[in-house]
């Protein structure tokens, strides 16, 4: 939805009260789940939170113990509700459909940017940086 992005404030996506969050909100998201024992998958480490975050519907099967596509029907305890989107490239190729990558206003450098993502074999949020010509889904907060 989002591939060039403006990294001075993002309010060109979201409507008016609401904002693209930065690196650190989606920090406070991660960090705010870990601390919800019954959102962590085992209970106990807050590295498997994803599966508090993601849908329970439409992520490729896997068979990783606390990976999102490892039962779904114990997913989204959270509501946030994460879907698989998937992510074009930048290089003329649409694809990665097993994961949820969300843009954070935070600039990675000049060329790239910090982005949040989810995959169905993953327990934990991912925390990566991405050019900025890929294009990632946006997730607005309120002001």
């Amino acid at each position: 939805m989002c591939s060039r992005l403006n990294w001075l404030g993002a309010k060109i996506v979201c409507p008016d009260g609401w904002h693209v969050p930065s690196h650190a909100e989606w920090m406070q998201l991660n960090d705010y789940c870990g601390s919800q024992a019954e959102w962590v998958c085992g209970g106990q480490d807050v590295e498997h939170i994803a599966k508090a975050l993601a849908s329970d519907t439409l992520w490729r099967a896997n068979t990783r113990v606390c990976a999102i596509g490892n039962d779904l029907t114990a997913n989204n305890s959270s509501g946030f509700s994460a879907m698989p989107s998937g992510c074009f490239t930048g290089n003329g190729i649409y694809g990665y459909l097993d994961i949820a990558g969300f843009w954070s206003t935070t600039e990675a450098s000049e060329t790239s940017g910090i982005d949040m993502c989810l995959s169905s074999e993953r327990s934990y949020l991912i925390n990566d940086s991405s050019d900025k010509y890929a294009g990632y889904s946006v997730r607005c907060v309120k002001d």
